[in-house]
């Protein structure tokens, strides 16, 4: 009997242990992912959240959900087609994707935020609740405006859309209203105008969203047309592959310098400036069958034919009399591939001569030649741009990731570092 009531004593002591452990253990989870400190008095939220959004927080690592509060010293990270805002106040802070930022609290109560790579868009509201942005060692103050700033490797940006930005590196610091654009590299900075050919899709969709209750620099109207004409641009490049595909089998279109389809004799690849020839140019490499996706790729050099007066002579022999070293074609990638891994892709299936070497101060690769036409061929302000779905991104070809069904161009630029091929105000 005694044995009896001293196991009923028994288990209801376990069970209230247990009861207490997994009681501690939602106090716990609780308490780490922000379920009990919500309310208008939370230090940030988040929203909008889409994609898998991670946050570190005291050591511990976890997926953020939709209306979490944030904690001073959370580090963020957005994955691949992942996005998030940050809400603050009136302020907002939207994250892109492959984003990492550290959100923190001042003595005064305001947030700061480091941006360690990626991009944020920032909609300032509430001077009481904003401090400053900072990354690298740039430090970024604003009130009462609209501004994005993105990080690369070795370099950042500043975009104003609206009010006034002061960027401080070192002793230096710049100022930059509203259509202006700030770039900095280490401590160096420097300011030019806002071009709306050198806004990332990121940055257009989401000043389109806030346009309505803010005098931005660009109309909603004007972002709409940008956004068409890369989307008839990419459509336009993605046919005429589908085309060449129909009827130039491997060739590709690729034309030689009477205009008549050929393969390059002058086949190869290059690192580090090394040029390395190699004879691969038989079409042997399939677009797409041994890949994961498919992306279409042109290389074109139509400006030079306006611009034969400043060529080099010696080059004149490798201009196609098309302009194109390489037209529409798709080639396959995998996930994690970059443009120049692409380029490189295609330049040993046609055959086409290829040198570029690594950059440290940037961490990408620079593009020096491609068909044996290089930098300053025709001009001093000449070269290789490339874009993305019509878009010129402002870093290096090796840093940017492909998405299946991107169209990729490159171009070469005669006069205004690109500004003859649209893409005035886009540094590269």
């Amino acid at each position: 009997m005694e044995t009896k009531k001293q196991r009923k004593i028994f288990n209801i002591i376990m069970v209230a242990v247990i009861v207490l452990i997994i009681a501690a253990g939602i106090v716990w989870a609780g308490s780490m992912k922000g379920w009990f400190s919500g309310g208008d008095d939370s230090f940030a939220t988040a929203s909008s959240v889409t994609g898998v959004v991670n946050v570190e927080r005291n050591g511990v690592s976890f997926e953020l959900e939709e209306g979490a509060s944030l904690q001073p010293g959370d580090k963020i990270t957005t994955n691949s087609k992942a996005q998030m805002r940050i809400s603050a106040g009136k302020n907002t802070f939207t994250m892109a994707e492959n984003t990492t930022a550290s959100v923190n609290e001042r003595d005064d109560g305001k947030i700061t935020m480091s941006l360690g790579a990626g991009e944020i868009f920032a909609v300032l509201n509430d001077g009481e609740k904003f401090g400053q942005v900072s990354a690298m060692d740039t430090v970024i103050n604003a009130d009462g405006t609209v501004f994005s700033v993105n990080v690369q490797t070795g370099s950042m940006g500043v975009n104003v859309f609206e009010g006034d930005v002061t960027a401080s590196a070192g002793d230096g610091a710049e100022t930059a209203g509203a259509g202006k654009a700030v770039s900095i590299v280490g401590t160096e900075m420097t300011s030019a105008d806002l071009s709306i050919a050198s806004l990332n899709e990121f940055n257009i969709t989401q000043a389109m969203e806030i346009s309505d209750d803010h005098d931005l620099c660009f109309t909603k109207d004007q972002l709409q047309e940008e956004l068409d004409r890369r989307q008839e641009e990419a459509s336009a490049l993605e046919e005429e592959a589908e085309g060449q595909n129909d009827t130039s089998g491997e060739s590709g279109g690729q034309q030689d310098s009477n205009g008549k389809d050929s393969q390059s004799a002058s086949g190869g690849s290059s690192q580090g400036g090394d040029q390395q020839t190699s004879d691969t140019g038989n079409g042997q490499a399939s677009s797409g069958s041994e890949y994961e996706y498919t992306c279409t790729i042109e290389i074109r050099c139509d400006t030079i034919l306006n611009n034969m007066d400043d060529l080099d002579p010696s080059k004149a022999g490798y201009v196609p009399s098309s302009g194109y070293l390489l037209k529409a074609a798709k080639v396959g990638f995998n996930d994690g591939e970059t443009v120049l891994d692409v380029l490189k892709r295609a330049c040993d299936k046609y055959g086409i001569q290829l040198e570029y070497s690594y950059t440290p101060m940037y961490g990408s690769s620079y593009i020096e030649g491609i068909g044996n036409l290089y930098e300053f061929d025709c001009g001093p302000q000449s070269g290789w741009m490339y874009k993305v779905n019509g878009w010129f991104p402002n870093y290096g070809c090796s840093a940017y990731k492909v998405s299946n069904g991107d169209s990729i161009a490159w171009c070469y630029t005669c006069k205004g570092l690109g500004e003859d091929l649209g893409a005035a105000g886009v540094q590269q």
